[in-house]
């Protein structure tokens, strides 16, 4: 399969040093949140009409703990399939052989971890499907 050809983003108009680089497809929606390892964006695929979540960890390999820390998170999820866990669908290549940022493109989910264990709403059924 050919590699995508991709194209720069920038997400966040606060931050110019916030871009990320998605195939040519992904069209931009909205950033979803940052964190210590990076930043997650919602983008739709034009071509599939799918939306997904990229999240872009940033210079990945500057600490070998947490690049350590990072892959194995990789490995694990791409081999464990459950529906309590969140999948995979792709890592997107890397731009040039040094470069440090790592793209993984996921699911949209509307919600993280997170978020639900600080709400003080409670919990049904439903919300645990």
């Amino acid at each position: 399969m050919p590699l995508p050809k991709m194209k720069k983003v920038q997400v966040d108009p606060k931050r110019p040093d916030i871009v990320f680089r998605v195939p040519e497809t992904y069209q931009f929606k909205k950033k979803l949140g940052a964190g210590a390892y990076g930043c997650v964006c919602s983008f739709e695929d034009s071509e599939t009409k799918k939306t997904v979540a990229v999240k872009k960890i940033t210079d990945a390999y500057r600490e070998v703990i947490d690049a350590k820390r990072i892959l194995r998170e990789i490995k694990i999820l791409q081999h464990l399939k459950h529906d309590n866990l969140v999948e995979i669908f792709d890592i997107l290549p890397p731009e040039s052989p040094t470069d440090e940022d790592i793209y993984i493109v996921m699911p949209l989910m509307y919600a993280d971890l997170h978020k639900v264990i600080q709400s003080k709403q409670e919990l049904s059924e439903k919300h645990m499907q």
